[in-house]
């Protein structure tokens, strides 16, 4: 070989080594609704998590944020990339709720509910409550991890109760069936617009995998009975020795969060006064209140009142028991 060829051979060596290399995604999936993959970590991240429920549809590709961390943004989050995090903590969340400055002062103590309480939690982490249907929400939605602890109480926006959370919104859309009435706003979105993205960040782009997703396997089709969560609390811890009382009973399904209606309520109060036994039945938001008039009594002692759940005349969780105090304060309680 002459030293010509030789060296031709070599330049287009090393000009093949220098040509860029295409690194493919591992894994990823392109989402027509918004024109964005989402690849790798991320996407195992997303899957794992919530998918859209939880993170909405993603707003741009991966990209280096100003201190050079690989992020990418979604409706409802911000993915954040850390490599040097042990596993399973490499991917996080940003917390879009803080850093759009919706945090709030801690309540005041005397509006702590009790420990006893089942539909109203406190989270001494942030000094805030959770109550109710936004709880459920977040008992069966990846709890702290995926959403932080709450920052604000509820609150009224354009009409919409809503409540903040270190990397989220809660919405309470009561127009929507069951399973959509609680949904997380669009911080991803407002903070991508306050950030000041650009257009060419958010612009479609092609799939990187132009294999089609597959189609969804169609639902299991078998029944299988719910799993229940009931619940009862009175309306008044202290009553006075004589007035009304109410105690507000809750049956959710455990696994989605709906409420169950049509769950038999049979509420037995221990004292002497109460002639019968009250019953009632739980509306299609699986709730009932049931009040009564607690006589007279004396001051200073607690009624206990048990509740017990049935459906179609099986019991459908265990009773439930609540209490009250009652105390001569010199004025009927309403």
């Amino acid at each position: 070989m002459t030293r010509r060829v030789l060296f031709a051979c070599i330049l287009l060596s090393l000009l093949w080594m220098v040509q860029p290399i295409t690194v493919r995604a591992q894994n990823s999936r392109y989402f027509r609704e918004t024109g964005h993959n989402v690849q790798d970590a991320f996407l195992d991240y997303f899957d794992a998590h919530g998918g859209v429920d939880n993170f909405g549809y993603p707003l741009t590709e991966q990209l280096h944020d100003a201190r050079g961390v690989l992020v990418q943004y979604f409706q409802r989050a911000l993915m954040e990339y850390q490599p040097n995090n042990a596993a399973p903590y490499k991917v996080s969340l940003a917390p879009l709720g803080v850093l759009l400055g919706y945090q709030e002062p801690p309540i005041n103590s005397v509006d702590m509910p009790r420990t006893t309480d089942r539909l109203r939690r406190y989270f001494r982490e942030t000094g805030h409550t959770l109550s109710f249907m936004f709880l459920s929400y977040f008992n069966l939605h990846g709890g702290a991890a995926i959403l932080g602890y709450p920052i604000s109480e509820l609150k009224i926006e354009n009409g919409r109760i809503t409540q903040y959370f270190q990397r989220a919104r809660m919405e309470w859309h009561p127009e929507n069936s069951m399973r959509y009435q609680v949904q997380l706003g669009l911080l991803g979105a407002t903070y991508a617009d306050v950030m000041g993205l650009s257009a060419a960040l958010r612009a479609r782009v092609a799939p990187l995998d132009p294999t089609p997703a597959p189609t969804p396997r169609a639902p299991d089709l078998i029944y299988r009975a719910p799993v229940l969560t009931c619940s009862a609390a009175v309306r008044n811890r202290v009553m006075d020795v004589r007035g009304t009382q109410s105690v507000n009973v809750r049956v959710l399904d455990t696994a989605s969060g709906r409420g169950i209606e049509n769950i038999d309520v049979l509420l037995t109060v221990r004292f002497a006064t109460l002639a019968q036994p009250l019953s009632g039945r739980t509306d299609s938001n699986g709730a009932a209140t049931l009040s009564f008039d607690i006589g007279t009594q004396p001051s200073g002692i607690i009624v206990v009142v048990s509740v017990d759940f049935t459906q179609r005349g099986v019991r459908a969780c265990a009773v439930v028991k609540t209490y009250f105090l009652t105390w001569n304060t010199g004025a009927s309680s309403q």
